[in-house]
Order: C-alpha cells, then sequence, then structure tokens
C-alpha cells in the first residue's frame, strides 16, 4: 500500500511546481493537463491548461499535486508536509525558500525529539514540518 499526498492549488498549480522544484530541488516527474486528459464535458471552460495531476519527486518521496477545480483560493488545513533533513544548513536554507512570502510559526531550534525542528507555512497556505535528526533512518539524504 502507499498513500500519497495530493495538493489541489486551485489554478495556481503551475506557479506551485515551479516554486518547490526551486525551493525544494524537487523534480518534476510527470504533468498531465487538463483538456488532454479529461471528458471534455466536465472540462470548464478556461482550464484545459490548468494541470489535471502532476507528480514531484522530493527527496525518496513523490506528492500529487493538481489545479483541482481552479476555484478560488487553496485552503490547506488540518495536515502538514514532514520533511527530515541531513543538516542544519540545508534545513536553514530550505527554510529561508519556503518562508518567501509565506511565515514561519516555529524558527528552527533544539528540541527533546529532534536535533532541529521547526515550521514554516508557504505562500500556498502549505504547512511544512521542518526537521534535523541525529537517526540516519529518519533523513531525507
Amino acid at each position: 500500500m502507499l498513500v500519497q499526498p495530493r495538493l489541489y492549488f486551485q489554478g495556481k498549480c503551475k506557479e506551485a511546481i515551479d516554486f518547490y522544484r526551486m525551493a525544494l530541488d524537487a523534480e518534476l516527474v510527470f504533468e498531465k493537463p487538463i483538456g488532454a486528459n479529461a471528458n471534455p464535458a466536465y472540462i470548464k471552460p478556461g482550464t484545459e491548461d490548468k494541470i489535471l495531476q502532476a507528480a514531484l519527486r522530493i527527496g525518496e518521496s513523490v506528492i500529487l499535486v493538481s489545479d483541482g477545480h481552479c476555484a478560488g483560493t487553496p485552503a490547506f488545513q488540518g495536515f502538514s508536509l514532514s520533511v527530515s533533513i541531513a543538516s542544519e544548513e540545508r534545513a536553514k536554507k530550505i527554510v529561508a525558500c519556503l518562508a518567501d512570502r509565506g511565515t514561519i510559526p516555529i524558527p528552527l531550534q533544539k528540541t527533546a525529539w529532534a536535533g532541529i525542528f521547526g515550521t514554516v507555512v508557504d505562500k500556498f497556505g502549505v504547512h511544512w514540518t521542518i526537521k534535523v535528526s541525529t537517526a540516519s533512518r529518519e533523513v531525507d539524504r
């Protein structure tokens, strides 16, 4: 069984893909436009070039992204994408990139459960938990 998050950016998916490629060194695995992959009867006029589904590889993980119904502002609530990073330097760079036009609710700091821990809400409203762990099995290489 495989569980993958799917994030709906409501018309801003291409912008999000570009942002995560820069901020997280994400790799675009595939991208499927709505117009070429959906039943024409269900396509909202003007959304043919929007993204039905795309996949981004971030380290060893893959997240799915979409424009969804292109209906307003994305609303990401009740979850966080957790990223385990091998070094504090890389964690600081990732937090700085993700925080561009976003917020840092919890700055990177030492904790009892992780070498370094912090949270970021990016400009799309996606909540990220950033952790630098001393346990090698828990880090993104």
